[in-house]
This record gives structure tokens, sequence and C-alpha cells, in this order.
């Protein structure tokens, strides 16, 4: 047994000992129909109610999130942003994230639909806290509305519940790590070419352990640090008569964990000793 033997031997034994309690991160596929799987929302006290309605202007707007909306009594269960539904300069409908007590963040389009916060169906229950829109262009205030949090009747406006039926459910173990997002496909709110999806809404929990949401372009890759992901995208409620089309959600794991990258070579020299 030559030298290159002996020690190919002595690596498979140590990387099985060294690399088994390794973890094979999640990998998942998910389809949005915009026809079927969209979460609606609704600005009626005698409806869903909701999300904040906003108001169009032609030069753009100015909008912020402020309050103490959370979602949970443990540590750090508080909402980090909010988010915006609105159609660009192209009619294309976009979504943009507004950081909870933040910078107000600047939007240019051609209509402004609403804005609004997220739970688990069922889960708003127990929640706490108040979130602030405020919609402002160069005369001031043009619209304004709380979300609260724990609302659970129409007259007062709560959160947009979604599950599997209306977005893409990745629930990964309850730590912060590495996963890449994917969206590619084609969507539509509306009978017209120009009546097209531009983005979709990330939404995940953070290592603060908040809710946070990001904005992902269709057709790009985006790389987030954090756990529990829900991908959806939104229409007003009872216009998904006229949708169309279908968006294909890739979910993988990030950069690989510690080990996961040896077991593979490991692997590979076993199985060239074998050969030999």
């Amino acid at each position: 047994m030559n030298r290159l033997h002996v020690a190919g031997r002595a690596a498979v034994a140590a990387g099985l000992v060294l690399f088994i309690p390794y973890r094979a991160a999640l990998a998942a596929v998910e389809v949005l129909d915009a026809g079927t799987r969209v979460v609606e929302t609704d600005s009626n006290t005698s409806g869903l109610n909701n999300a904040v309605p906003l108001v169009n202007s032609p030069g753009g707007s100015t909008l912020s999130a402020s309050g103490n909306a959370s979602f949970g009594s443990n540590p750090g269960e508080n909402y980090n942003s909010a988010v915006v539904s609105y159609h660009d300069a192209l009619g294309k409908r976009q979504f943009a994230p507004l950081p909870m007590n933040g910078p107000g963040v600047f939007l240019y389009g051609t209509n402004f639909d609403c804005a609004l916060l997220t739970d688990n169906i069922g889960d708003n229950v127990g929640n706490t806290g108040v979130c602030t829109i405020t919609q402002s262009d160069g005369s001031g205030v043009i619209a304004s509305g709380d979300i609260y949090a724990g609302s659970t009747t129409s007259a007062q406006t709560g959160v947009a519940q979604i599950g599997t039926v209306n977005a893409a459910i990745f629930n990964t173990t309850p730590v912060p790590q590495d996963y890449n997002i994917f969206v590619n496909g084609s969507a539509f709110y509306g009978p017209n070419a120009t009546d097209q999806y531009g983005s979709v809404v990330v939404q995940y929990r953070d290592p603060s352990n908040g809710i946070t949401y990001d904005s992902l372009p269709i057709g790009e890759m985006r790389s987030y640090f954090g756990y529990r992901f829900r991908v959806f995208i939104t229409d007003r409620a009872g216009q998904l008569g006229d949708n169309s089309g279908q968006l294909v959600v890739n979910f993988n794991p990030g950069v690989p964990e510690p080990g996961i990258t040896a077991v593979f070579v490991v692997g590979a020299l076993a199985f060239t000793l074998r050969r030999r």
C-alpha cells in the first residue's frame, strides 16, 4: 500500500468523523400564479381593511413608516419596515420597503396603491402597536393612515394575512443564514401588456428577530441573511379576474455551511481510492 493510499484512507476516516454533523440546507421552488396566488389588499372598513390607501402624485411622493408595531412578545419581534405598492413610470407594479422610524423614501410613479404590513394567517391575534404611514409631496402631507398590528376587526386597518394560499412560504430553521432568491417569469395585474409586475416582495426575519421587507426585481437574484422567508405579490381585492402569468421563485442556500464542501471533497477522494 503506497503512501498516497494510506494518506487518502486517513483523510477519509478523519473526514467522516469531522464532517458528518452537517445540515442539508433547504432548497425549493414555488410558483406564484397572478390570477390565484396573490395577497389581496383592501382599505374598506366593511371589507378586509388590511392596507393604508395612497393617492396619485404626478411629481412623485416621499413615503415613511413610523411607530411601534410588533408581531410577537419575544425580544426583537418588531416590524423593521413596511412595504409600498406603486406603479413606476412604465406602468409596472413595483414594491418598495419603508424603514420603520427611518428616513422617508422618495418614489416616482404613475400611481400609488397602498402600504401594508403582513403576518401569518391567524397570527395577528396578540400583535401590538401601531404603524403610521405618511405620504407627502412638495405641498405637504397628502395621505396618511394607521395600521393596527393586532386588529381583528375591519373597523381598524390591520395586517394583511399571508400563507401558502397567497404567498410562497419557505420555513427555514429559526437561525439566520445566507439564502439566495431568484424570481423569473412574467405576471400581469391587468389585461394590458403594460400591466406587468416588475418586482416581488421578500419578507424575512433578520438577525434582530424582526420582520424586514425587500423589493426583488423579477429576473434578478439577491442574497439575504435571515430565516422564515415569504415571497409574494399584491393586488386590490376583487381584481384578480384579469390577471395572468406566473412567477417562479427559486429559493436556495447561499454560502455552504462549514464542512459541506469538505464532505464533497472527501467523498470524491474515497470514490477515487475505491476505484484504485
